[in-house]
């Protein structure tokens, strides 16, 4: 950060004291000096913004890392713990895929998948009873108590999807509690009906 400030000062020194510039007003030089900073700044933030994600996603691997050295020993959460870093490693998959059509890291969709993966892997350090169903289209859920569904997507959508549901016991409504480009976690009201499966179908068309 230290370099850009420093670099941006000789600029706008040398627009100021240069030859080529005498002919202009103050006012005038003042904005290329301006058009200076801005050209500066921007070659400025792309290390900026790429430092600040790779110390993101470098954090974020070392907690899930951990957690899954801590719950390895405990083989009650093992089963739940081997499906969702199975879930983690088809959505790099599709990342790397997705990087490769862009042609360069998508930094902020890496940190989006991780800090996911990472709430739900929280779950099993916890104190509750969570089982995990792998649905055939690739889907994860996380049964977490009664009418208490944690989704993840196999792979990332463009933006949080529009959720609908089919296949839904009558007289139960289902009340989405949090949702994201990667999976929502749905509760069904009321408890007293009990709901061991649905349908549902994500819209994500801009």
């Amino acid at each position: 950060m230290l370099f850009f400030v420093i670099l941006f000062g000789i600029v706008a020194d040398l627009i100021i004291r240069s030859e080529w510039t005498y002919r202009y007003s103050y006012k005038r030089k003042i904005v290329f000096v301006l058009l200076a900073a801005a050209v500066v700044a921007a070659i400025g933030w792309r290390p900026i913004y790429q430092q600040y994600y790779e110390d993101k996603l470098g954090s974020t691997t070392q907690a899930i890392n951990a957690i899954k050295d801590r719950i390895d020993k405990d083989t009650d959460t093992r089963s739940a713990l081997v499906a969702i870093d199975k879930q983690l490693q088809k959505l790099m998959f599709g990342q790397v895929v997705w990087e490769n059509h862009i042609g360069r890291p998508d930094l902020p969709q890496r940190l989006l998948i991780q800090g996911h993966i990472l709430n739900e892997m929280r779950l099993l350090l916890n104190d509750q009873n969570i089982k995990a169903v792998s649905h055939d289209n690739g889907d994860l859920w996380l049964i977490t108590g009664r009418n208490n569904f944690r989704v993840t997507f196999p792979t990332v959508m463009r933006i949080p999807p529009k959720i609908t549901f089919s296949d839904v016991p009558q007289g139960v409504t289902p009340k989405i509690i949090e949702e994201s480009q990667v999976g929502f976690w749905v509760v069904f009201d009321p408890q007293s009906i009990d709901v061991e499966k649905f349908g549902y179908t994500a819209d994500a068309e801009l």
